[in-house]
This record gives C-alpha cells, structure tokens and sequence, in this order.
C-alpha cells in the first residue's frame, strides 16, 4: 500500500503572498519615518527662526531711538550654527485711534538662501516710545 506523506511547510505562493505584504508593510513604515524627519527639520527650524524674531523684537525695545513709520531694516544673525537673516518693516498700528508714541514692527525671519516673502516666522510687536 501507498500512503501520501502529508508536506510539513508553507508553498511557495504562500511565501510570495507573504513577501509582498511585508514589503508593502515597509514601504509604509519608510515612507512615515522620512515624514517624521521632515516634519522635526522644518519644526526646529520654524522655532529657531521664532527665537530670532524674538531677540529682533527685544532689540528694537530696548534701543534709545524711536523707530519711523515706513522704515525697513534687514539684518543678519547666527543661531544654532545656522545663518539667519530678518527684515523689519515698522508700521503704524493698527487700531481706531491712532496711538503715536507707539509703532507696530513686523519682523519676518528666513534661512540665509530663503525669500522674505514666505519667512520661516512673521511676528508683529510693538515698541513704545521712551
């Protein structure tokens, strides 16, 4: 008599099914990590740039002169061994009675080769005048 020996183990489309669903399964995981990556640069970078804005900020609060309305004022800085340049645009504030010992300064803060029109960070204070 013959008996059928019974296979212990996977077929080979079996392991090709397998396979495949790994690779999808990594790709994912590949794909999700360099989004977390990109998310942290740009995140480090949007809150360094904001501590440049800050330290502009407090400059300009502690300067002896009152800055003039329509005034610009670009300047460069270096912070976390990276090359920041910012630009301050001093503006009349805007409320419904015009305060005039008192200007708004807009401050926009990009990397060294970046455009001012999309600043990295946009902050708007105010300075009194002493």
């Amino acid at each position: 008599m013959f008996y059928k020996k019974r296979q212990n183990g996977f077929t080979l489309v079996e392991i090709l099914i397998a396979l495949a669903v790994l690779a999808i399964v990594m790709s994912a995981l590949l794909v999700s990590s360099s989004n977390y990556v990109s998310n942290a640069t740009y995140l480090k970078q949007t809150t360094l740039a904001q501590w440049v804005a800050e330290n502009v900020a407090t400059e300009y609060q502690i300067k002896h002169t009152f800055p003039r309305i329509g005034s610009k004022q670009d300047g460069e800085t270096e912070m976390a061994d990276v090359k920041w340049r910012w630009r301050v645009q001093v503006k009349k504030l805007n409320i419904p009675a015009p305060i005039p010992t008192v200007r708004q300064l807009e401050i926009r803060v990009i990397l060294d080769d970046g455009d001012f029109d999309s600043p990295l960070a946009l902050l708007t204070s105010t300075v009194l005048q002493k």
